[in-house]
């Protein structure tokens, strides 16, 4: 009988600190956690921004600014994908090798993602943190200010809510594993 209480308590002692572990956790204060991540795709219309003409049809077309341009950033997470689009208009994509080179219009060891094309589509699925310099090495475009700075985050965290339904299930577990014990020896 004493073996019994003996190996109940060292289970115990050595699941505890298990069950209630220290750290950033809410106590069962917190609202309701939030859903996990789900990896977004980001489209990115990619033009020369602004207004300006096109060859020798002395039209003028206005592509905005929204995404694309001097100082533009979008911020992404590991597992988000960036898709570059682009219609009637020949534009390729190409990563530079650093913020230098891409405020600077060098293309001096960059990399051509996508090839120039009049029409197409690239998606670059981010796998790492880190920061990406793209632009377009078509004759004049990256002048033209048709370039964009891509910032890839690491995905959120378990939130401390869910983290803390994770010590109850643990504990949960200690206590029938106690009532077991005492039930078969006793």
């Amino acid at each position: 009988m004493a073996a019994a209480l003996f190996l109940k308590a060292l289970v115990l002692a050595a699941m505890l600190p298990f069950s209630f572990a220290s750290g950033d956790h809410d106590h069962g204060h917190a609202a309701t956690p939030a859903a996990a991540s789900v990896a977004k795709t980001h489209t990115v219309q990619w033009y020369i921004p602004g207004v300006h003409s096109h060859g020798g049809s002395g039209g003028q077309e206005d592509h905005g600014t929204d995404n694309v341009g001097e100082g533009k950033k979008m911020s992404v997470v590991v597992g988000d994908t960036v898709s570059f689009q682009w219609k009637d208009e020949r534009h390729d994509v190409t990563k530079m090798a650093d913020k230098a080179h891409l405020d600077s219009c060098d293309f001096t060891g960059s990399t051509v993602l996508r090839a120039a094309a009049e029409t197409a589509t690239y998606n670059m699925a981010e796998t790492a943190v880190g920061t990406h310099y793209i632009s377009c090495s078509v004759s004049g475009h990256c002048a033209a200010k048709q370039k964009v700075i891509c910032e890839v985050k690491a995905a959120a965290p378990v939130t401390a809510a869910a983290s803390g339904a994770c010590r109850v299930i643990l504990t949960m577990g200690l206590v029938v594993l106690v009532a077991q014990m005492s039930w078969f020896s006793g």
